[in-house]
């Protein structure tokens, strides 16, 4: 599916739905959506659905992180970095 990514990067791109080639904008909206999907307050009224949410949004938002640190290595751009704090 992912041909081109670094190898190391694979699960991330593959967690977060995105290409290697996806702006830092696709990966925010992508992260925003599968965030919302599996908010752990959604799943609220069974425990074991809340945990499981409560692991994948975890994964998603090291995903987020690391992607997004990509990102800002490869363009050489420090805003990126700065952008992950808001």
């Amino acid at each position: 599916m992912f041909n081109n990514e670094p190898p190391h990067l694979r699960p991330y791109y593959r967690t977060l739905g995105i290409r290697p080639n996806a702006t830092p904008e696709k990966v925010k909206e992508a992260y925003a959506e599968r965030a919302w999907n599996t908010n752990p307050r959604r799943f609220a009224y069974d425990k074991r659905l809340e945990r499981r949410a409560k692991e994948m949004m975890t994964d998603l938002d090291t995903a987020y992180m690391v992607v997004m640190i990509s990102l800002g290595q490869r363009q050489g751009g420090r805003q990126l970095l700065l952008d992950l704090r808001q």
